[in-house]
């Protein structure tokens, strides 16, 4: 992942749901080794802002006929669009109208993959 991006944010939802009970410990140990080596950061929403509305917008599935979605996804999906980022998910069942709608880059494990495998 260091080779491809300089840094990648994440909102506090997503890590929330990354450093719940439940998590392998392994996944823990390598975000808590990303996030001190400066690699991962950890965004918040800030509220009253455009990027809070469409937040709340989705979860609440104001946009796409009463669907809703994720805390984490929704919070992903609104920073990459505010922010004009890539999102990054395997969640696309539930992120295709978002993707669509925001006209989203989406990076998937099966692009990574695929990418890595042409690397080597």
């Amino acid at each position: 992942m260091k080779e491809l991006f300089h840094e990648i944010n994440i909102p506090s939802q997503v890590y929330e749901e990354l450093t719940c009970e439940g998590t392998p410990e392994n996944v823990k140990n390598n975000l808590q080794e990303l996030i001190k080596d400066n690699f991962v950061k950890i965004v918040d929403l800030n509220a009253e802002t455009a990027e809070y509305l469409n937040y709340r917008n989705i979860i609440n599935g104001n946009l796409y006929k009463g669907c809703r979605i994720g805390k984490g996804e929704a919070a992903a999906i609104t920073l990459a669009y505010e922010n004009k980022g890539i999102l990054a998910s395997n969640n696309f069942k539930d992120i295709k109208f978002y993707v669509d709608y925001f006209e989203l880059p989406l990076l998937t494990t099966a692009y990574l993959l695929g990418y890595c495998l042409i690397k080597i």
